[in-house]
């Protein structure tokens, strides 16, 4: 075994920062919060079937709102390398290269990657939102030194 210390050990920090894994699952991970959501969203269901008068369409808004809201009920594995994030969910991957991501903005739990030059409000909407967990400071380095914001 060697006990040199160099480059070799620049090489090997560098590349653990730029390569990193975890999984988030939402309604497990952060079960407070998480479940808040799942109750306003039942009870906003709840109250559009009694104003509409039709339990159907209450059971429709639910549906509707669940299936919006997917990323909370399931695994979502991110994967960041020199070449960009990778995001799976079952059998669904999307990559994003770091030249894609145009600006970003960080929160609490997660950050925001824009992938448009467009500012208005509804552009969020085509943005991956990254739940970062115990990542997030890796997570904003590599954006600094990846991200050319525009």
């Amino acid at each position: 075994m060697s006990t040199e210390s160099g480059p070799a050990d620049v090489n090997e920090e560098t590349r653990q920062v730029s390569c990193l894994k975890w999984t988030s699952w939402p309604v497990v991970d952060e079960r407070p919060d998480s479940w808040l959501l799942v109750g306003a969203v039942v009870l906003v269901a709840v109250v559009i079937g009694s104003v509409s008068g039709g339990w159907v369409i209450g059971g429709v808004a639910l549906l509707v709102l669940g299936t919006a809201m997917w990323r909370m009920w399931v695994p979502v594995t991110y994967e960041l390398s020199s070449l960009g994030i990778l995001e799976s969910a079952w059998r669904r991957r999307r990559c994003v290269t770091w030249r894609q991501i145009t600006s970003y903005r960080a929160y609490r739990r997660g950050v925001l990657l824009m992938t448009s030059l467009d500012t208005a409000p509804i552009a969020r909407l085509r943005g991956i939102y990254v739940a970062t967990g115990d990542y997030r400071e890796q997570l904003l380095e590599l954006l600094r030194r990846n991200v050319v914001e525009q």
